[in-house]
């Protein structure tokens, strides 16, 4: 089967599946049911503004991490009962007033640094990669 790349983010997003899977974001959550799609589709935004709405309130999209890639899960009926649970047991989301936190401008500003500092560190690869190339004597 080929792959073939269904969400393309921009070159500044660093993404890790690692972190979303240990606070038990179940991958429904963004890629949508993929087991019951004929040709699998991009089901959520992925925006910024998106992402950042779960940040700030989780809860409802955590399960427990054994039930990450179960396509099938459904919350209990005292689903409260079981978000109260896992943010004791693994909080994820600092309250807005926590030392450290950051809020969208912040955030949006550090995602552009970034992306000139790769595209800086791109160019000045590619130019060092060209100057040796030039200084290599050929045979």
């Amino acid at each position: 089967m080929r792959w073939i790349r269904v969400h393309k983010l921009p070159d500044y997003a660093y993404f890790t599946h690692r972190a979303h899977v240990a606070a038990g974001i179940g991958c429904v959550t963004c890629h949508g049911r993929i087991d019951t799609m004929e040709v699998v589709t991009q089901m959520q935004p992925l925006s910024m503004g998106w992402c950042l709405d779960c940040h700030r309130n989780p809860a409802p999209f955590r399960r427990p991490v054994s039930e990450v890639t179960n396509m099938k899960w459904t919350p209990p009926k005292d689903a409260a009962a079981l978000q109260a649970k896992l943010a004791s047991e693994r909080p994820v989301s600092p309250p807005p007033t926590a030392p450290g936190a950051i809020d969208e401008r912040e955030l949006l500003a550090l995602a552009r640094r970034a992306r000139t500092t790769r595209r800086r560190s791109a160019r000045t690869s590619s130019a060092s990669s060209r100057k040796a190339r030039r200084s290599f004597p050929r045979a």
